[in-house]
């Protein structure tokens, strides 16, 4: 399907999805379940192999040329054995993250190069997803393995109990975020990395056509407003977000960043927070507030400040509020691909009550904030836009 970034037409989106899936099927169906089940039990290596192959930017390395192993063992600065970096190249070519070059002139020093899996975890892969393997071990990694504390007649939050230092109460990950300052950047880049989750073809399946401005609330770096600006070249941005958040995402929109094609011409940076009203944009006729996997990191109380004060700000202007998260249906039936009901359990792990919400609990949700739904766009990812319009009183 070649780069990721571009959309495929919905039709073979489609179709590719419900091959992709039966293949799936088919393979399970072959597997006997308790090699299956060890396999399952296994999975956590591979996410460790990953996050080893990033953290040592092994994948930037072999994108220079095929190496050998003393020459990667040089690269990582290993002092152990070099037979122990060995092992690994061979554990992460099994896994299909790097490959034994054929055309290696030695038999006795064999070489590998990038597969296809460890190209986008170098960090200059226009789809790279080095940070979100970064975000999910060095942040997450000990809140998953505490997610069975979560259940049972003792049931405690699972963030707490793997960062008792940074508990929820006080602020959770976005505490630990703001002490640790790579961390917060790692973050910015990982969710930079949700693009390859169909970004591209969210901005151009979203109802964004409707709007002369979109303001982005908790935008991150940007990365997603600027494919909107990038589509729509005569409407104006807004990025709303924390004061760091802005500062960092600002070294992207310079005239020599990523960002930086002209597009920086009509985007507003505001620093500010989602829970203090005085801090959100004003409404103007023709605005969309729009929120992006924002929503899912709070319980329905929390969303529901923020929601007012998003309808506060309306005011008497003629604006949207288009919400994107995870098309999870309502439970009538499970949703397709399970990487969206793994992403409802991140949001439980990281912030107890935090969710992924179906068609029917955005419904109710919404009509508590005095808004009502207007439309539900699915989108060629795995996400859907929750279009909705505040009520009058």
């Amino acid at each position: 399907m070649g780069d990721w970034s571009d959309p495929p037409p919905l039709p073979i989106f489609i179709l590719v999805n419900v091959l992709a899936g039966a293949f799936r099927s088919m393979a399970d169906a072959l597997t006997p379940p308790p090699i299956k089940m060890i396999d399952i039990a296994f999975a956590y290596h591979t996410t460790m192999l990953a996050h080893i192959c990033q953290k040592f930017t092994i994948s930037d390395f072999l994108a220079t040329g095929p190496k050998t192993i003393e020459e990667i063992a040089q690269h990582m600065k290993h002092k152990g054995d070099k037979e122990d970096v060995e092992r690994l190249m061979y554990a992460l070519a099994a896994d299909g993250m790097t490959k034994l070059d054929k055309s290696s002139p030695d038999p006795n020093a064999p070489r590998f190069v990038n597969s296809a899996l460890s190209a986008v975890l170098r960090s200059d892969h226009p789809n790279s997803v080095r940070d979100f393997i970064g975000h999910n071990v060095d942040d997450l990694w000990n809140v998953w393995g505490s997610l069975h504390l979560a259940f049972g007649p003792d049931a405690v939050g699972a963030f707490d109990v793997a960062w008792p230092e940074y508990p929820l109460k006080e602020g959770g990950i976005w505490k630990l975020f703001e002490a640790n300052d790579w961390r917060e950047e790692q973050f910015g880049r990982a969710m930079t990395a949700v693009e390859v989750l169909g970004g591209k073809a969210m901005a151009a399946d979203g109802p964004f056509h409707k709007f002369k401005r979109v303001i982005d609330v908790g935008g991150s770096l940007g990365h997603f407003v600027y494919k909107i600006l990038d589509k729509y070249p005569d409407m104006q941005g807004v990025l709303f977000d924390r004061s760091r958040v802005i500062a960092n995402s600002r070294k992207l929109w310079t005239k020599d960043g990523p960002y930086g094609d002209g597009t920086q011409e009509r985007l507003e940076f505001v620093e500010g927070d989602f829970f203090q009203v005085d801090t959100f944009p004003e409404a103007k006729d023709g605005d969309a507030y729009h929120l992006r996997l924002i929503l899912h990191d709070w319980e329905d109380e929390e969303c529901l400040a923020i929601l007012k004060n998003i309808k506060q700000k309306m005011g008497n202007a003629s604006a949207t509020l288009v919400i994107g998260e995870c098309a999870i249906p309502d439970r009538h039936t499970v949703g397709v691909p399970a990487a969206m009901h793994h992403i409802d359990l991140q949001m439980m792990a990281t912030f107890t009550r935090a969710k992924e919400r179906t068609p029917k609990m955005w419904k109710e949700l919404l009509a508590k904030a005095g808004f009502e739904i207007v439309a539900i766009h699915p989108t060629r990812s795995l996400f859907h836009f929750v279009e909705a319009i505040p009520v009058s009183v």
